[in-house]
């Protein structure tokens, strides 16, 4: 599991998934958006893999247990989602006027 803030929600949720899933993942913390330099055939796999992961029925069964709603996508879309995330986020910030500490 891979994220850029250990601690953080998107690493608990990888917590909670190893957990719930019944796997063994290293949660390996990095800067940026994407690890650099992951060639997309590899992208592509992951993707492919996590993706036929998330429509067996037994893991389904297991996230739906907690109020997760499995779903994929490409990684197009993932990106996609993140930008438009960023962008939402990036003005409830700028409006309220909050800054890191």
């Amino acid at each position: 599991m891979i994220d850029n803030r250990a601690g953080a929600t998107d690493h608990l949720a990888g917590e909670l998934f190893k957990t719930m899933a019944g796997v063994n993942m290293v949660h390996v913390p990095y800067k940026g958006g994407a690890p650099a330099g992951t060639p997309r055939e590899i992208v592509g796999r992951l993707n492919g893999e996590v993706a036929k992961i998330l429509q067996m029925s037994d893991v389904r069964a297991r996230l739906q247990e907690s109020g997760i709603e499995a779903a994929s996508s490409t990684p197009e879309q993932f990106a996609a989602y993140i930008q438009s995330e960023i962008k939402r986020w990036a003005k409830v910030v700028r409006e309220a006027g909050m800054r890191a500490d």
